[in-house]
């Protein structure tokens, strides 16, 4: 991230939802892989109360002069960078606990039906006098397992896989001016 350059935009707004100031803050996107694929973006804001309101603050902010806004310098952005590296390393976590979780839950239900599904085949099987309704039982069980166990490596490699990465999208700086206009 250091190696290359940031590029910073500089916006304004009038709200009265945070205090005005001038805020840096920057937006990550989250790729979430394993069993359950997803893409989040992530605010990080030098206040949390920005961060909390930096959708609507961005919705109804317009370009500033690059000279209000200014570039905060390296010390700024890598405090957001590690505010978020800290969200992000919190998120993986869960996102890997939650992954395992819902792979033995998946396991689970994928032995019990194939439990079932065998045994069906197999009791069919048994009442199977004809050669040939022989053959296809004894078939569909050969494809049944081969079914189970491709599933299985199908959750044994998205358990593998679970994890979050995170990169930045965008840098800024948001100028807040009290809005008279909401006041009353």
């Amino acid at each position: 991230m250091h190696s290359r350059e940031r590029i910073v935009t500089a916006l304004k707004v009038k709200s009265n939802e945070v205090p005005e100031g001038r805020y840096e803050f920057a937006i990550y996107q989250w790729r979430f892989h394993g069993i359950k694929e997803d893409l989040i973006l992530r605010p990080v804001a030098s206040s949390e109360v920005v961060t909390t309101h930096l959708s609507s603050l961005l919705e109804k902010a317009q370009d500033a002069p690059t000279d209000e806004g200014g570039d905060g310098g390296p010390p700024q952005w890598d405090a957001l960078d590690t505010q978020h590296y800290s969200l992000w390393s919190e998120a993986r976590i869960k996102h890997q606990r939650r992954t395992q979780e819902l792979a033995a839950y998946r396991r689970e239900s994928l032995a019990t039906s194939h439990r079932a599904r065998i045994s069906l085949l197999e009791e069919q099987l048994k009442q199977a006098n004809d050669e040939k309704i022989q053959r296809m039982r004894q078939s569909q069980i050969v494809t049944a397992e081969a079914d189970f166990a491709r599933r299985i490596q199908d959750l044994d490699i998205a358990l593998e896989r679970a994890d979050v990465t995170a990169g930045p999208v965008a840098y800024g700086i948001i100028l807040v001016e009290g809005d008279v206009s909401d006041a009353m």
